[in-house]
């Protein structure tokens, strides 16, 4: 995520999501996978308020173009940030399907309708996201949007799905390094711990869209000098100005008059 800036909230999920990931390799007990289920809720509430904070942004867009007088340039703006927001939604609807696969797949949820019932389920896992190659085409749709906004905003964003020897958490790891994207994020992984993994890629996705859409915003009337606020400011008398304006309006050069 170099480049972008993250809120205080999204550096604090993702700090606990590594710290939890760290654990689970360890394997710790139970209460780690309840972890991962409380993170996985709290990064797809994350989502929720990143999507309508990229819709206000939009909206803001449009009301610029309109104050702006609907020039050419600022309508462009505006239909690109109104494509990203519609891609990016497309793309995180995908990912929420992966999750109610990888969920579905498993057992379903509990009698409360809320915690599934395969948490702990690595093996079926395994065979959704390796084995039949759910990995590769989670891959794929993640760099595919990246490469997406790039096409859009003229501006390079970094792939989300990396392998091990380019990710910058498991490059140094003599065993992660060696692993490919599905691998890495998949391979002996509960099915909860394979939930928070979705949720974060797609609070990553709102994170660059973000960034994306504030660019945008500021492009809108680019080219236009405005003055947020006028201060009028009292010049002191100058004797030397009104004698320069005397001697001018007068004719009279300095040497005539008689002081």
């Amino acid at each position: 995520m170099a480049g972008i800036k993250e809120t205080p909230r999204q550096k604090m999920i993702g700090m606990m999501y590594l710290v939890l990931t760290a654990l689970l390799a360890l394997n710790v007990s139970n209460t780690v996978l309840e972890k991962f289920l409380f993170m996985n809720r709290t990064m797809e509430q994350a989502v929720d308020d990143g999507e309508e904070k990229n819709n206000n942004t939009v909206g803001r867009i449009e009301a610029q173009v309109e104050e702006s007088g609907k020039r050419a340039k600022d309508i462009a703006v505006l239909k690109t940030a109104q494509e990203v927001r519609t891609e990016t939604t497309k793309v995180l609807s995908e990912l929420d399907e992966i999750k109610k696969m990888l969920i579905r797949e498993t057992g379903d949820y509990k009698e409360d309708g809320v915690t599934p019932k395969g948490i702990k389920n690595t093996e079926k896992i395994a065979i959704l996201m390796i084995k039949q190659k759910g990995g590769d085409k989670l891959r794929d749709l993640l760099n595919g949007y990246t490469s997406y906004l790039t096409t859009k905003t003229g501006k390079e964003y970094e792939d989300l799905a990396l392998d091990g020897k380019d990710h910058p958490v498991f490059k140094n790891d003599k065993n992660a390094r060696k692993r490919d994207f599905k691998n890495l994020q998949f391979d002996q992984t509960p099915m909860v711990a394979g939930l928070a993994t979705i949720s974060q890629f797609q609070t990553e996705i709102i994170s660059k869209e973000t960034e994306a859409l504030e660019a945008l915003a500021r492009e809108v009337g680019a080219e236009d000098l405005k003055f947020d606020k006028i201060d009028l400011v009292a010049l002191p008398n100058s004797r030397v100005v009104a004698a320069c304006c005397f001697f001018v309006c007068c004719g009279k050069s300095r040497h005539d008059l008689q002081w």
